[in-house]
């Protein structure tokens, strides 16, 4: 398999084995959890990175340290990690795609981009081993809704002395007060409450 290496727009060349990340200056709210997730390490706050390294901007207009990618060896793998537990929606991975063999699924994941058009995608649809999987599940569920007695009746057994307890303790319980209606007196509120 050969890896493409286009870069994506606005991407720092030279190209980077496995993946890319973009952080958005301007959406970037500086919560941490891109940095706090990323099994590299490879995310930090502008301000920790060494001064002839970081971005000319640290801060954006809304008063946030931006986290930004600090990869001087190319690490990142284009997990993902990061774009999925922004809350923001901040950050863009930009994989590497490999030449598509026949039957083989480029999967993505919300998040992720496409190193040589630069656009985001959507996974794709499910694929014929979870329709194996969902199917069955499907019609069990239906099933259930629809005639539900099959299940129902093998804990008949377990429910019918709890039944007829519940329904002993109802005929000697005595009757609760009867509820009267809304008397013609005024209420009375506590002083303080006006």
């Amino acid at each position: 398999m050969s890896i493409s290496h286009k870069d994506p727009p606005g991407c720092p060349s030279p190209p980077r084995a496995g993946g890319q990340v973009q952080v958005q200056f301007l959406l970037c709210k500086s919560c941490g959890l891109c940095a706090e997730y990323c099994p590299r390490g490879l995310l930090k706050q502008a301000t920790d990175i060494p001064p002839d390294e970081r971005p000319d901007a640290v801060m954006n207009p809304a008063g946030h340290v931006v986290y930004t990618v600090h990869d001087p060896q190319g690490k990142c793998n284009g997990c993902g990690i990061c774009a999925t537990v922004c809350p923001e929606g901040a950050i863009v991975v930009y994989r590497r795609r490999k030449e598509k063999t026949p039957g083989h699924r480029d999967a993505g994941t919300p998040g992720h981009g496409d190193a040589e058009t630069g656009k985001q995608q959507l996974p794709p649809d499910a694929d014929k081993r979870e329709w194996a999987i969902l199917a069955p599940l499907a019609v069990l569920v239906l099933f259930l809704g629809v005639w539900p007695a099959p299940v129902t009746r093998s804990i008949d057994a377990a429910v019918a002395p709890l039944l007829k307890r519940i329904a002993a303790q109802a005929q000697t319980a005595p009757a609760p007060p009867p509820v009267h209606a809304a008397t013609s007196q005024p209420t009375t509120r506590p002083a303080g409450l006006n």
